[in-house]
């Protein structure tokens, strides 16, 4: 792989970037977001952690729904509703993640697919959630984007 360009940061406590650069063309990345089977493989932080796809209806306006846990715990719900659906550049959604019944946060996602040729810059910008979770939710991004990686390897 080329030298690849890793980060994320803090527009500010309620605004996070995330960045990336993988090993496919970017028609292959933007799918690995949207097919079931991909996400089973890696939409979560834990390199151990379980995926459940339920649903994905890509269209604005359509659902996704996943749980993800890791060994022996509680899941983590995921629902979301696609608000943008520029296939294969942008994908937009808002996005509830509740854990035993309770609200862990609720953000916009926007991700953008750069095609490099051999290889796509994926930025991920989300707004929302709980400043005081911060450094959760980046680590979390992080490490899951960091989990992308599985489905080109």
């Amino acid at each position: 792989m080329s030298n690849r360009k890793e980060e994320a940061f803090f527009v500010n406590e309620t605004k996070l970037v995330v960045r990336r650069v993988y090993p496919a063309v970017v028609e292959r990345v933007f799918q690995a977001w949207v097919d079931p089977v991909d996400l089973s493989k890696w939409f979560c932080p834990g390199a151990d952690w379980s995926v459940d796809v339920e649903s994905v209806d890509l269209r604005i306006g359509g659902s996704f729904s996943l749980s993800f846990a890791p060994p022996g715990e509680s899941p983590f719900v995921e629902k979301g509703a696609y608000r943008i659906v520029d296939v294969p550049d942008r994908l937009a959604f808002t996005t509830t993640l509740h854990r035993d019944g309770a609200l862990v946060s609720l953000t916009d996602c926007d991700i953008r697919f750069l095609d490099l040729g051999d290889e796509t810059e994926v930025t991920l910008l989300e707004k929302g959630g709980d400043r005081n979770f911060a450094n959760e939710r980046a680590q979390g991004w992080g490490a899951t984007l960091d989990n992308l990686y599985r489905v080109f390897g």
